[in-house]
This record gives structure tokens, C-alpha cells and sequence, in this order.
């Protein structure tokens, strides 16, 4: 009797003793984001939407072709090209949504491929002309 309770034993503890090793380090789900990002990006336009508080379109302008190329060298840091500025940026995750924190803004990522990029900034305001304003930056891959 002794000698099948030992067996069991040994049993147990080759099937549930061993498990695999875990990797405690985190899995950065936006590690194919970040990535994407780096290139050389030209800003093809810019759109910025003012709603009142009703949600009407008060006003909305069109920032085209003003040719400003960013080179995104990594993971944190980009240039205006042709320029002497370098910026810091990081991108984030908030609500499974990818957020850019660049030029002292928060901007809601997308990409549309590879070569299509956007950032959205949608912010409610105190102005007493608009009660809200959605910029989009399109950019595109060079």
C-alpha cells in the first residue's frame, strides 16, 4: 500500500510539479506600433473641426501642403528634417486605444498600411466660440 501511495506521489509531482517558466517581464503589445513608426514621415495635411455645444460644425479649416518631413530615428526621439529641432515622444496605451505623446500633445494613433499615418486629438475646450475641436495630422510614408 505504502509503495502505490509513493507511486502516486511520483506521479503527481511529474505532471504538476514542473511547470514552465513564466517570463515575468511584461509583453509590450504596442512593441509592432512603436516600430512602425519609425521612418520618415511627411505631414500632408493638417484638418481641424470646431463643434459648438449642440455638436454643430462651427468652423473647419484645412492645413495642406505645408511639406514638413519628420524623421522618427527611434523609439523616443524625432526630427523636423531640414531643421535644427529634436523632440522626445512616447506611445502609450489608454482605453486598448495607441496614444503618441508628442510636441506637449496626446494624439490618438492609426495606421492605414505601412505607408499611411494619423494622429487625432479630440479635446473639449472652454472657448466661447467652439465647445470642441478634433485635429487630424495626415501623414504619409517617404
Amino acid at each position: 500500500m505504502k509503495a502505490k501511495i509513493l507511486l502516486l506521489a511520483a506521479i503527481a509531482i511529474v505532471f504538476f510539479g514542473c511547470k514552465k517558466d513564466n517570463n515575468n517581464a511584461p509583453e509590450d503589445k504596442l512593441a509592432g506600433t512603436k516600430k512602425q513608426v519609425i521612418g520618415t514621415w511627411l505631414l500632408e495635411k493638417q484638418t481641424d473641426t470646431y463643434y459648438d455645444a449642440s455638436g454643430k460644425v462651427v468652423s473647419s479649416g484645412d492645413l495642406s501642403g505645408n511639406g514638413v518631413t519628420f524623421q522618427f530615428t527611434d523609439a523616443t526621439t524625432f526630427n523636423e528634417v531640414g531643421a535644427n529641432a529634436t523632440f522626445t515622444y512616447s506611445i502609450n496605451s489608454v482605453n486598448n486605444k495607441a496614444i503618441i505623446n508628442a510636441l506637449n500633445n496626446a494624439y490618438e494613433l492609426s495606421f492605414t498600411g505601412n505607408n499611411s499615418m494619423t494622429w487625432t486629438k479630440d479635446e473639449t475646450t472652454e472657448s466661447m466660440y467652439y465647445a470642441r475641436i478634433i485635429i487630424v495630422l495626415h501623414f504619409t510614408r517617404k
